[in-house]
């Protein structure tokens, strides 16, 4: 294999140039390896040298150029920031330590927001942009696309409310024009030093929604309930794979001792869960997404209060799905194929329950 000693700026900007003319989603570049671009959800190399070593010291040096930050100190093994080239757009950049040499993944954000009709999100983001008080989930595992579903709705609801959302992030990702809305986004780093301070500085700003980019920890947990009862709209993402998983999730953030009070006051509170997979199109190089949806109702709520009531979560959202926004990842894989959207494997494979999954389709 032949490596690329001694990369050039101009070089990098052309792998860079590639990665967005190509639509891939994330790049990778390491040392012994050809730069890698995911797109479609899948990993393919460049077709170009490997970089060594002596290529990645230079390459680091000048995102954190393009960022406008320091270089890593030698005690600084990772580190995160976003930055913007003209003419090619933004870029949320991961550096870090593997092997004793640098490593970067780069992910690639879309300039323009895409609306909610053209990522395919469900018609329950409509009811989300109207609503004034509680707590909204978007969940799914990483590369699913929650922060672009998060930059949809929130760009919605500055076209729609005369309101000031608030966002915490680590890092910004999407800048959110102001619309009729005012907008204020505050990265992890730059804005402020950490996540723990941002959450307890989030009720000073004034907001009427607040973002919390991720759900991770017991304090964004209160500060998603705090906003809620108090007449604010909340809106985070959670990694957790379905509905019922991220209702276990946060159960399992809090302490035995708090479990009961947190399900009772989440019960009143949350409103809206999506929980997201993409998967790919049947005959296109693409993927499309599919979602499971949760709505609360007075039935629903009941369910969430009760930790040992919660494997009932799935199999209620099913015997919603008619006449409301409720469903569940299956009822919507079924959907997909009976549109020639995906294909039977596609779904099978990504079913919750693939034999009932099966049995539905040639039922139908």
């Amino acid at each position: 294999m032949s490596t690329l000693t001694d990369i050039s700026s101009s070089q990098l900007y052309q792998i860079l140039g590639a990665a967005v003319k190509n639509k891939g989603s994330d790049l990778h570049l390491k040392a012994g390896k050809p730069p890698s671009l995911r797109l479609n959800g899948e990993l393919r190399d460049l077709q170009i040298p490997a970089l060594d070593a002596n290529s990645m010291e230079k390459i680091v040096s000048w995102l954190c150029a393009a960022a406008k930050i320091s270089e890593p100190a030698d005690n600084i093994k990772q580190m995160d920031f976003t930055f913007y080239i003209k003419d090619m757009g933004r870029f949320r950049c991961h550096i870090y330590s593997q092997m004793a040499t640098w490593a970067v993944a780069l992910r690639i954000i879309p300039e323009v927001i895409p609306a909610p009709k053209a990522l395919r999100l469900p018609p329950v983001i409509n009811y989300i942009t109207q609503l004034e008080r509680g707590i909204v989930l978007i969940s799914g595992a990483t590369g699913m696309g929650k922060s672009t579903t998060v930059s949809s709705i929130l760009s919605e609801i500055t076209q729609k409310r005369r309101c000031h959302i608030v966002t915490i992030e680590d890092p910004v990702e999407f800048i959110i024009p102001d619309g009729i809305a005012t907008v204020s986004q505050r990265g992890i780093g730059v804005d402020v030093n950490n996540f723990e301070d941002a959450l307890e500085a989030s009720f000073r700003e004034d907001p009427d929604v607040l973002f919390i980019g991720e759900m991770r920890s017991e304090l964004s947990i209160k500060v998603a309930l705090q906003a809620g009862e108090s007449g604010h709209l909340c809106i985070s993402t959670i990694h957790t794979a379905d509905v019922r998983r991220t209702i276990d999730r946060i159960a399992n953030m809090v302490s035995e001792q708090a479990k009961g009070a947190i399900l009772g006051r989440l019960a009143e509170s949350l409103e809206v869960i999506i929980s997201q997979r993409l998967l790919p199109m049947k005959g296109r190089k693409d993927r499309i997404l599919a979602s499971e949806v949760m709505v609360s109702n007075p039935s629903m709520r009941e369910v969430i209060r009760d930790v040992t009531a919660h494997k009932k979560i799935t199999s209620l959202l099913a015997k919603q799905a008619t006449g409301t926004n409720n469903h569940t990842f299956d009822q919507d894989l079924i959907s997909l194929v009976k549109n020639n959207l995906i294909t039977v494997e596609t779904a099978e494979s990504a079913a919750t329950n693939p034999s009932d999954l099966m049995r539905s389709l040639r039922v139908q």
